[in-house]
């Protein structure tokens, strides 16, 4: 079992269990549907906020690894239709946090129209570079 679970993390599924909570993505599909050999959970994270990506990395990036508790359990991140500047947040993840093991990256609409007007350069770790 080199798999032991798949985290879905978007700032627009509700939070799971907060019967106030609510959300622009339905996870009826996720969780009304029968096990999954893999079991698949939700996260609420807005992923542009400052802290995210250090929340993310205490709360999921740094599970025991099965077996052997002293370390974390390897994770890849696959980060699917990123609009504007998340994928550079999945970089960053990445670049910061030793335990993510690899990156498979699909952004899109990067760099937006209002980026590219305003000549926005960004920096991601010693990286910078203009929209264009």
């Amino acid at each position: 079992e080199r798999v032991a679970r798949c985290i879905l993390v978007d700032a627009g599924f509700p939070n799971r269990g907060v019967e106030a909570s609510n959300g622009q993505i339905s996870t009826e599909h996720i969780y009304n549907c029968g096990e999954w050999p893999i079991p698949l959970h939700t996260l609420k994270v807005d992923l542009k906020k400052g802290r995210a990506l250090n929340q993310v990395a205490e709360r999921i990036l740094r599970v025991p690894a099965i077996g052997n508790p002293a370390v974390s359990a390897p994770a890849l991140v696959c980060a699917v239709h990123l609009c504007n500047t998340l994928s550079l947040r999945a970089a960053q993840l990445f670049n910061e946090h030793r335990e993510v093991a690899g990156l498979a990256l699909a952004p899109c609409c990067f760099p937006t129209q209002r980026h590219l007007t305003q000549g926005v350069v960004y920096q991601l770790g010693k990286h910078r570079f203009a929209a264009k």
